[in-house]
């Protein structure tokens, strides 16, 4: 196809040769391919390195909030088990204590912990039921100490006389089953030896239940109280003799 160089006509001339041709449009399709290339939009382009410069940072910013949430429970889960530790450590520390201070004959033959704790219970039962009864015992003694005392400020006499006086000694059995002993005497009785009437009454085989002291008339009253620690009974008869023997105002 060439123009015309004379006027201003246009002639066409078509080639008869059909290689050329073939040619001719094998270039024009080449010519369109690299013209749609270079036309075509730049946000359809995808290559390896925006793949990887659109996944990068969402990734790296889920990487490290799981490895930070990671580090926190494990730190969590560590110091869980140290306390765990630290408590099983102080458990055993006590029950080691607290089995010491049990009696040998309550955990013989008995290995395991729950045993030991209801041993322990049932120990700790039987110390408190001790202590109220020795308390009880306490406060009964003291009772007593204190009416002792009573009986010697009245029984001791401040004259000096001939040293007769009328003093009375009684003793009788109890409808309880005990033995009762009364002791009158002047306000010139000498102190009255209560050791030694005490001594007498537990070599009898009584025990002391509580004693009272009063003034009737002048005249000091000492009444005891006792009961019968073993079944083999009283001789009342030779026990007012013992007790008579120990007053020196009726020796």
């Amino acid at each position: 196809m060439f123009p015309s160089h004379q006027g201003n006509e246009l002639f066409i001339q078509f080639s008869s040769n059909p290689i050329n041709q073939q040619q001719q449009q094998h270039k024009i399709s080449e010519d369109l391919i690299l013209l749609d290339h270079h036309h075509q939009p730049s946000f359809g382009v995808i290559n390896d390195d925006s793949i990887e410069n659109l996944g990068n940072k969402p990734r790296r910013r889920g990487f490290n909030k799981s490895y930070s949430t990671n580090s926190a429970n494990d730190s969590k889960k560590m110091l869980h088990r140290d306390n765990e530790r630290q408590r099983r450590q102080e458990m055993s520390t006590l029950y080691k204590s607290l089995r010491s201070l049990l009696p040998f004959e309550l955990i013989k033959g008995k290995r395991s912990m729950s045993d030991h704790m209801n041993e322990a219970v049932n120990y700790i039962k039987l110390l408190q039921n001790n202590i109220e009864e020795k308390g009880a015992k306490r406060d009964e003694l003291k009772n007593l100490s204190s009416t002792l005392n009573t009986i010697d400020h009245y029984g001791s006499g401040s004259g000096s006389g001939s040293g007769s006086s009328n003093s009375c000694l009684t003793v009788y059995q109890s409808s309880s089953g005990g033995v009762e002993i009364e002791i009158t005497s002047s306000s010139r009785q000498v102190k009255l030896p209560l050791s030694r009437i005490l001594e007498v009454l537990l070599e009898e085989g009584l025990e002391v239940v509580n004693c009272v002291s009063t003034k009737v008339n002048g005249r000091f009253l000492h009444i005891i109280r006792s009961e019968v620690m073993n079944s083999a009974g009283v001789d009342v008869a030779e026990l007012k003799r013992k007790l008579a023997n120990v007053i020196p105002s009726m020796g």
